[in-house]
């Protein structure tokens, strides 16, 4: 690992060939070293052993371009949260999501550079998302997160120093991953900070059981950002249709009401946890009311599976950021969710 500035002094004999020798060294070790040469020419090559990556100087000689990885591997796997390096330059990250959902975070884009560029694959045919993530709030594609939610789906990212973008892309479709999680004794599941990037949000959910027994799960909108949920006695209407394991048919619903019903009694015997999805359908156009719609199948308080489908809406026309999800009494024991968002266009 060596560097020089290329510049051999007039001087006697043996020096002059020392220094002559420790040019031609640098120059054939690519000026590798730990920190940058010197003295900088452009289009000059260092191979960063610090960040384990080849660089090459601009043609104004006031930046280095990363060139490729000075690491042999190019293939990266994983299976839990990971942030990317920039000696993982041009790799490809396979990620195995069967055992948990889990988010892969970009570098700064500021450090990466303009022209960083990694590869992400999910390999797993599990319904677990991996999630891309820039950091902080960097965006890809003017959005926070890129989804990958179906076995094989893969995306090449590109940096330009500022943000990122999708240069290609397969099986990723407009549903991008916004949030996932569990819950755990807890009043209720909030989202905020909703997005006009997007024209629908769902909800898709498992493992969820009520502390209370016989209660339904219900869901409200907020124009203030979660600040104040409205809850007032004829702020939405719903109905729903149920058909249980004893093969009866029913329906229900309200004209109004403080919340949208999206189930019917709910067991809250450990074993009996309910799954199901739920849309929400335009929350951030102000002329229209929020409408809500989905399924789920869980077990009554009575003990009999239930399969459910139905919905409701928000009784005004308003721009809704926040939305909430709570039982009509007490907390949510247990819930695992994911949130996707429905690019706008």
């Amino acid at each position: 690992m060596t560097q020089h500035d290329f510049n051999v002094a007039d001087q006697g004999f043996p020096a002059f060939r020392a220094d002559m020798n420790l040019a031609f060294l640098a120059g054939v070790s690519l000026s590798s070293g730990a920190s940058e040469p010197s003295t900088k020419f452009a289009y000059q090559w260092w191979a960063d052993t610090t960040a384990n990556v080849l660089k090459q100087r601009n043609s104004a000689n006031n930046a280095w371009i990363i060139r490729g990885s000075l690491d042999i591997m190019g293939v990266l796997a994983k299976t839990a949260n990971y942030t990317v390096v920039i000696a993982d330059f041009g790799k490809i990250i396979v990620c195995d999501a069967s055992g948990d959902a889990f988010t892969i975070t970009l570098p700064v884009a500021a450090t990466a550079a303009d022209g960083f560029v990694i590869s992400i694959k999910k390999t797993d045919s599990s319904p677990l998302a991996v999630t891309v993530d820039g950091d902080s709030a960097e965006t890809i594609d003017g959005v926070t997160t890129l989804g990958l939610l179906n076995q094989h789906d893969a995306a090449v990212l590109r940096c330009d120093g500022a943000g990122w973008f999708v240069e290609s892309r397969a099986g990723v479709d407009d549903w991008q991953v916004i949030a996932s999680g569990t819950v755990s004794a807890a009043a209720s599941l909030d989202f905020t900070d909703l997005s006009a990037t997007y024209r629908a949000y769902k909800l898709v959910f498992s493992n969820l059981l009520p502390a209370t027994d016989g209660v339904a799960l219900t869901m409200r909108t907020d124009t203030n950002n979660g600040v104040s949920f409205e809850a007032g006695a004829s702020d939405y209407d719903w109905a729903f249709v149920s058909a249980s394991a004893t093969a009866s048919v029913s329906g229900l619903g309200d004209n109004a009401d403080t919340a949208i019903q999206l189930s019917g009694s709910v067991s809250f015997t450990a074993g009996n946890e309910s799954s199901g999805h739920v849309l929400i359908i335009d929350p951030m156009n102000g002329a229209t009311q929020t409408g809500a719609e989905g399924s789920q199948i869980f077990v009554n308080s009575t003990g009999n599976a239930t399969s459910i489908h139905g919905g409701g809406h928000r009784l005004a026309d308003e721009v809704n950021n926040a939305i909430q999800f709570l039982f009509t009494s007490g907390n949510i024991t247990t819930m695992t969710y994911t949130l996707y968002g429905m690019r706008a266009s």
